[in-house]
């Protein structure tokens, strides 16, 4: 079954409720829906195998998936060098946020060492 025109398996599928995002990563205020970003697909058999691939734990594909399908929810795109930069500079800042949260409440929460997110 092709979806998009294509025709294999993906990791990530993005359906964003917001179809007039004029720029990437601001939405449309208004209405009592603006803070329905959309819905992710995430296909974890994909996943499991792209990360096995890539020598990486799952957990941490899963949240690079997850990263990338919701910057495609507020309008960021891959289908130029510019766009795809703009993106995964965006991927990088979510993750990075990610693991400071989880740095900060794992911290609070616990008094032993702290161990690497995986």
């Amino acid at each position: 079954l092709a979806y998009r025109g294509v025709d294999k398996a993906t990791d990530v599928l993005s359906f964003p409720f917001h179809e007039d995002i004029r720029q990437p990563g601001s939405l449309p205020c208004g209405d009592e829906d603006h803070h329905d970003l959309g819905d992710l697909f995430v296909s974890i058999p994909t996943v499991k195998r792209d990360s096995e691939a890539l020598n990486l734990p799952l957990s941490s594909h899963l949240q690079i998936v997850v990263a990338h399908g919701l910057c495609h929810l507020v309008g960021y795109t891959h289908d130029t060098s510019d766009r795809a930069s703009l993106m995964y500079a965006r991927e990088t800042k979510l993750l990075e946020a990610a693991a400071a949260a989880a740095h900060d409440a794992w911290s609070v929460e616990n008094t032993g060492p702290l161990r690497p997110l995986t």
